[in-house]
């Protein structure tokens, strides 16, 4: 920002591109393209910022593979260079926030069991990361952000307390009882 360069957040909905063909050592043609500017869709808006550029980087997180579709990559003959996508899409993960006061110390390392369930301490309060990836048959609609409860208590929490038995008594502080009795609480004041 220093040295001139303005942020502007949205999503990119068009690009203008100029297009060369070129041909190949072999004699075929390619296409090659030049981003000119890309047109950014603000948010809540019906409004778009286009912003011009002679260098695009695509850090669309788990959208770039979608990001670099719209412009055609992946899209052309299989056995070419323009035929291999970005092999990058969007993964529902589960990662959960537990509170156990009388969980592993403060020295205990981020661990990986077999299963593939993992946990770390979170600070000093007995707050500890925990989750795990879904195997590839019951992968989840990425589309779907909402918190996966049941995920927790049928695959997560059986392995975290048989590797760690104080994780019996753990706490997820974020399910739906939860919100309902605070709710409830709320209504009642």
């Amino acid at each position: 920002m220093s040295l001139g360069v303005m942020q502007c957040f949205g999503e990119v909905s068009d690009f203008k591109y100029t297009t060369s063909v070129m041909m190949t050592a072999d004699g075929d043609q390619m296409d090659l393209r030049r981003i000119k500017s890309v047109k950014v869709q603000m948010p809540n808006s019906m409004e778009y910022q286009p912003v011009e550029c002679a260098i695009v980087v695509n850090a669309a997180g788990a959208f770039s593979g979608k990001l670099a579709e719209m412009l055609g990559i992946g899209l052309g003959p299989k056995d070419s260079l323009a035929g291999i996508p970005v092999p990058v899409e969007p993964r529902k993960r589960y990662v959960y926030v537990v509170h156990c006061p009388d969980g592993p110390g403060l020295d205990t390392p981020f661990l990986i069991d077999y299963s593939g369930v993992y946990f770390r301490r979170e600070g000093l309060g007995g707050n500890y990361i925990s989750g795990a990836s879904p195997e590839e048959v019951e992968e989840p609609d990425a589309s779907n952000l909402e918190v996966d409860h049941q995920f927790f208590e049928n695959k997560v929490w059986p392995k975290l307390a048989d590797r760690v038995p104080a994780f019996e008594t753990l706490k997820l502080p974020q399910t739906s009882e939860y919100k309902l009795k605070s709710i409830d609480q709320k209504s009642k004041n």
